[in-house]
């Protein structure tokens, strides 16, 4: 496994600056994030990373809106260590910063959370993956439910992915696919999913676990007709078509499951952005 390339990070606009120990992000996972795609300067469905970070703010840190003060620093931090590079990743992250005693946090405002911004290098597989699909399995690890006001937040308690992804390394697969306590679909490692069944599109309804992706909601606007179902993984096995989908490879179909291949593969390299074949946006 190579490890990710990192450009440039900057912890409350400075760079080279330190964590320190007793920040809430650290200690608790006292915060939430969002990973963004970079094209010329340009960050790809900023209005829905925007949106999940006015969320994300709502529901940890219990504001009635990220303050306009720090949404301009973000930009302008984002602008900045993405400058001079084509193509790249980068990950926005806030936490609570320090203070509270134990689990009871301080009162946090726009001058107490801790701001990191980091651009680091599109994966190169993503093009690969793009274009010709990805071998997927089913994963032994499932996901449990999560409290209804954090359920499809991006927080930074991500220990189930991190077990999913230390799985995926011992397997010899491109994605897992992830089921929930119940049984049902839930997502891929790291994106979403959805799958095709003669005309109709569907994906999990995920209203007690998993991500509610940006790609996954700048989909369902378009195609408010897609069915957000609790579906068994036999309907995965048996879909004409399926693919995975996150915020930085886009669309990729997934080519089989557990080894049994799925009828159509696409090249999303050459299709438009956010497509679903038989599907007119409403």
């Amino acid at each position: 496994m190579t490890t990710q390339q990192v450009y440039t990070s900057l912890i409350n606009g400075t760079a080279g600056a330190d964590i320190a120990a007793a920040d809430r992000g650290l200690l608790y996972g006292d915060g939430f994030f969002t990973t963004v795609r970079v094209v010329q300067g340009q960050p790809d469905l900023w209005p829905l990373h925007v949106e999940r970070l006015q969320t994300c703010a709502r529901a940890v840190f219990g504001w009635a809106a990220l303050p306009k003060s720090v949404l301009t620093l973000i930009e302008q931090e984002l602008s900045t260590v993405t400058e001079g590079h084509q193509e790249c990743g980068a990950r926005i992250t806030l936490t609570r910063g320090v203070g509270g005693r134990g689990y009871a946090p301080p009162e946090s405002n726009a001058d107490t959370v801790t701001r990191m911004v980091t651009a680091f290098a599109y994966p190169a597989v993503y093009s690969d993956w793009q274009r010709h699909g990805v071998k997927t399995e089913l994963a032994a690890f499932y996901l449990g439910s999560q409290h209804p006001r954090l359920a499809g937040l991006k927080t930074l308690n991500r220990l189930e992915q991190v077990m999913l992804k230390q799985e995926l390394a011992q397997r010899d697969t491109d994605e897992l696919i992830v089921l929930d306590a119940s049984g049902a679909i839930a997502e891929a490692t790291a994106g979403n999913v959805f799958w095709r069944q003669g005309d109709t599109w569907y994906t999990p309804e995920l209203a007690q676990t998993g991500v509610h992706g940006v790609v996954r909601q700048a989909l369902l606007t378009k195609y408010p007709q897609i069915q957000r179902v609790n579906a068994q993984v036999n309907a995965l096995r048996t879909a004409d078509e399926a693919f995975v989908c996150n915020a930085l490879m886009g669309q990729v179909s997934i080519r089989s499951l557990d080894g049994k291949a799925l009828p159509t593969v696409r090249n999303y390299k050459n299709e438009a952005p956010f497509t679903l074949a038989g599907l007119s946006p409403c």
